[in-house]
């Protein structure tokens, strides 16, 4: 007998990775925001001669995403998580209405290894 509380838990669960790179997935959109907005603000600021040779860009660029990572980490902005909690739910929705679509298909078909049926039965 089929318990629907268990079987929906079980999806539940099987659908909780797909969460957490959602989770991490707008995280990671909020330290690419706050790389740009770090960068578009280091660029209004005057440059001088002082500091200024070979690889500061490169210095500047590294600092900018080491700050962003930072901030982003710890949700200061508050965009990634705002960003998670408008998609999270239909995430969460669409993956468990794929797993269980994915569960009835494996128990309606004959043969996971011969979904079209093409392997001649033999009739001895």
């Amino acid at each position: 007998m089929m318990n629907p509380l268990t079987d929906n838990l079980g999806l539940a669960l099987q659908a909780a990775p797909t969460v957490a790179k959602l989770k991490k997935t707008t995280s990671d959109l909020e330290g690419v925001f706050v790389k740009d907005l770090i960068s578009v603000m280091r660029r209004s600021i005057p440059k001088t001669g002082f500091g200024q040779g070979y690889g500061t860009e490169i210095y500047d660029d590294l600092f900018n995403q080491a700050i962003a990572d930072s901030v982003a980490k710890r949700g200061t902005f508050g965009f990634g998580s705002m960003l998670f909690r408008q998609l999270a739910p239909s995430a969460f929705a669409q993956e468990v209405q794929r797993l269980a679509q994915e569960a009835t298909a494996s128990k309606t078909s004959p043969s996971t290894s011969d979904p079209l049926n093409l392997t001649p039965k033999d009739n001895s």
